[in-house]
């Protein structure tokens, strides 16, 4: 049996969330959700298309979040200690998975989201920032954390604010998709610093690898 704090490799990878139903509505998608997935850590960034038609709520309002994933047949439990709607308080959801041949469904109390896989787990790493001088974080989380899955990565700040970026990686290195808020690091050097960890450099100050 799979232990609580296991994800099993056919759940690690990159999703992409391409469709969501709420209650009986029809199967639709106004944002752009990526989540990242590795054997422990995620993290998931929600951008709204434009327009915003209508009123937007946590499933798909400007938003990311991460944290440590766990998973009990069929259920999976989503534990946020970074999350750029709450200041201190940790959190977390969880939801029935169902696997299917071609995608994912996640069932919640009142809808169900329709990922498909971006990604399949290989160049996975996982990066934590403490701050400059290397000090213990304060509180149960890092000042930020960054997954990254394949070409994608993924990054969600609790200091200086909530925060959050999005990065693809192509032949010329690693480039910002969006941002949300302010970041601990200017975008450039969050760029920089994902290339130098691709070509085993060492980290920025403050940051470790998991």
């Amino acid at each position: 049996m799979t232990g609580p704090t296991e994800v099993p490799r056919w759940l690690q990878g990159a999703w992409r969330r391409e469709g969501l139903a709420r209650r009986d509505g029809p199967m639709e998608e106004r944002s752009d959700v990526l989540w990242l997935q590795t054997a422990t850590y995620f993290a998931d960034v929600r951008i709204p298309n434009l327009p915003v038609v209508g009123g937007l709520d946590g499933l798909d309002e400007r938003r990311a979040f991460s944290g440590v994933g766990s998973f009990v047949d069929p259920r999976f439990t989503w534990a946020h200690d970074i999350d750029t709607r709450q200041q201190h308080l940790l959190s977390s959801d969880s939801a029935l998975l169902e696997r299917q041949p071609t995608f994912l469904l996640e069932r919640g109390e009142d809808y169900v989201e329709r990922w498909r896989r971006e990604t399949e787990p290989d160049r996975v790493a996982v990066l934590e920032w403490s701050g400059e001088a290397c000090a213990p974080t304060e509180g149960p989380a890092p000042l930020a954390r960054i997954v990254v899955v394949g070409k994608l990565a993924v990054g969600v700040w609790r200091h200086p604010s909530l925060a959050a970026t999005s990065l693809v990686r192509a032949s010329t290195g690693w480039s910002t998709t969006a941002t949300l808020g302010r970041l601990g690091q200017e975008p450039e050097l969050v760029e920089v610093m994902l290339d130098r960890m691709d070509r085993g450099y060492d980290l920025a100050g403050g940051w470790i690898r998991k």
